[in-house]
């Protein structure tokens, strides 16, 4: 062993943080007051007085790391990220809400606009209706490119509104509009997919909106619509519209536990289960247990006064992320989170040769450096050889 290696008596070992120092830096206290301990330790020399070492190290980080998936169907996915540290679970939020590309509507082509909603409005809401097409084929549009069938999709807009019975419509002048009137309301479904010579593959799914039921304008008689619109590739960050999420979001894990459970029985115990909205306390042979913690969200109804928190304790754990991701339907679920992580393994790519480039710029200049002075030197040198000689 060497010095720094060696455990004297009442020291705490290497590598291992006494426990009041793990349960700091593994758990956000809740009191009803304040949240404890709210930031995390991420810096690798943070204990390095204490003999430990908290840089992240890959062979333990494949090791603790682990998503367990709790709920998956085509429009909703819920699973557990275990292991990691809130800026990775952040950054995979953030990439699934701004980065995963998807298509939407950006220009329309407006050729006739009767109604009385405005051109703009019109065109805002097309650019918002969710599109039922596999983005990867595409090529991202740049302004100021022609448009054509690998960069972009087409879709046409047309409905004018009449009477259905002219005869009739003034003795039914009470009738809803749906009963008067054809093409009252002019809905999503009405767009119509226009092929393109060049268009890529789709495995035989035509593109349209994912809802056909989404309200774009209301017509009268005389008013009509005719519009182009062009989708392209793009991504949240550019604009919303591209975000291929409603909501997604994480929370850490909580951990609900009686500090005392030999005071919380009969009724103290059928008081605390009654105290909580969400139910997470049962009763089992007249004492209170924890028995739905997950869906604890600290409200801190249990904890409130000096009496109840001496009782329950709050917590949650830093390191345990419940992840729940709901698509706007253009893509399942599962396809987002997987389409995120594969934009957060070629950021790290990214990083990873930036990196070894500056390096090899680094070594490169300092080899420069070196051979210049070499050569200032041997100048030098064979200067006052010539000198000596003559």
């Amino acid at each position: 062993m060497t010095d720094m290696e060696t455990v004297r008596p009442n020291q705490t070992p290497r590598g291992v943080l006494p426990d009041a120092m793990e349960r700091a830096r593994t758990h956000v206290g809740v009191t009803y007051k304040k949240i404890v301990n709210p930031q995390g330790t991420y810096n690798a020399r943070a204990y390095r007085s204490l003999g430990v070492d908290n840089s992240l190290d890959m062979s333990d980080f494949m090791k603790t790391c682990k998503v367990v998936i709790t709920l998956l169907n085509k429009d909703d996915c819920q699973f557990d990220l275990i292991g990691v540290d809130a800026p990775i679970a952040n950054a995979l939020r953030r990439i699934m809400l701004s980065e995963v590309p998807t298509m939407a509507i950006e220009k329309v082509f407006i050729h006739d606009n009767t109604s009385v909603m405005h051109d703009e409005m019109i065109a805002h809401r097309l650019g918002l209706i969710p599109l039922l097409v596999d983005p990867r084929p595409f090529q991202p549009w740049k302004e100021g490119e022609a448009f054509n069938g690998r960069n972009s999709l087409r879709f046409k807009l047309k409905a004018s509104c009449s009477l259905l019975n002219p005869r009739t419509a003034n003795a039914n002048a009470h009738a809803p509009p749906e009963v008067l009137y054809r093409n009252s309301s002019i809905f999503s479904g009405s767009l119509t997919y226009v092929k393109e010579a060049d268009s890529p593959l789709l495995d035989g799914v035509t593109p349209r909106p994912v809802h056909d039921n989404l309200l774009l304008a209301k017509l009268r008689p005389g008013q009509s619509i005719n519009m182009e619109c062009v989708a392209t590739k793009g991504i949240g960050k550019e604009h919303a519209k591209w975000s291929p999420v409603g909501t997604a979001f994480y929370r850490m894990l909580p951990e609900v536990t009686i500090k005392q459970p030999d005071l919380v029985k009969g009724p103290e115990a059928h008081k605390l289960s009654e105290l909580c909205p969400q139910k997470v306390f049962d009763i089992e042979e007249g004492a209170a247990v924890v028995a739905r913690p997950r869906d604890c969200t600290m409200c801190r109804e249990c904890v409130r006064g000096s009496e109840r928190a001496e009782k329950v304790k709050l917590e949650r754990k830093r390191n345990h992320f419940l992840f729940e991701v709901e698509s706007t339907g253009q893509m399942p679920a599962k396809s987002v989170v997987l389409e995120a992580l594969g934009v957060l393994i070629q950021k790290c790519n990214d990083v990873e040769k930036a990196l070894d480039d500056a390096v090899r710029r680094r070594l490169g200049e300092g080899e420069d450096e070196v051979m210049e002075a070499q050569e200032q030197n041997e100048n030098a040198e064979q200067g006052e050889a010539v000198q000596m000689e003559e």
